[in-house]
């Protein structure tokens, strides 16, 4: 779980940022029919997707392997993180950008340098929504981690019934040892995360 999250977590952080910062601040002509595309892609319900994906990935060889949930989750999580990271990275005063450049920085080191430390309340925003989501997800893991040694926590405690006929002493401590990591995230950023959300809705 811990890989699978981690993984799942820097890859859609890699997109998101690097989308979100070319949507806000490298303006071309089909900049705005994209960035339309990836908000439609947010509205798909995650079950009408799961079958294509399933195919794919098996014609892949990637079925119960991490790195296949890792782009499973990946996939899921982009839409909505390269929206939220767009709207962060468009409250940023153009002067500073403008300045920046004038000053002789191209746009990667703007990014790197500028843009990047002053998006880490997102960054820290969306890293926590998608630890929370993926840590505690159950489809796509039961769909396409199917053999013990790559199953996730969630998914070996859904097989505890069938393996021990119910044992519900062992199944209520799996549980709880199963919620601590995403509540102890939580607990710990609670305040990076509501500052992340309500600075990148407002403006």
């Amino acid at each position: 779980s811990t890989l699978i999250t981690g993984g799942a977590i820097a890859l859609i952080l890699a997109v998101s940022t690097t989308g979100g910062y070319a949507f806000a601040v490298l303006r071309y002509p089909a900049s705005r029919l994209i960035f339309l595309i990836v908000i439609a892609a947010m509205m798909v319900p995650m079950q009408s997707i799961i079958a294509p994906e399933y195919v794919n990935l098996a014609n892949l060889g990637f079925i119960n392997h991490r790195y296949g949930a890792i782009l499973v989750y990946a996939a899921l999580g982009a839409p909505f993180s390269t929206f939220l990271m767009t709207t962060y990275f468009r409250r940023i005063p153009e002067e500073v950008i403008e300045a920046a450049l004038i000053d002789g920085l191209g746009y990667g080191r703007v990014f790197f340098l500028i843009m990047l430390p002053l998006a880490v309340p997102a960054i820290v925003t969306i890293a926590v929504l998608q630890f929370i989501q993926v840590w505690d997800d159950l489809l796509v893991g039961l769909l396409f981690l199917q053999t013990p040694d790559v199953r996730p926590i969630t998914v070996g405690l859904a097989t505890i019934p069938s393996q021990h006929l119910l044992d519900v002493p062992l199944l209520m401590a799996g549980s709880l040892i199963s919620a601590l990591p995403a509540v102890i995230v939580y607990l710990v950023f609670q305040r990076y995360l509501i500052s992340g959300l309500t600075m990148g809705i407002s403006k």
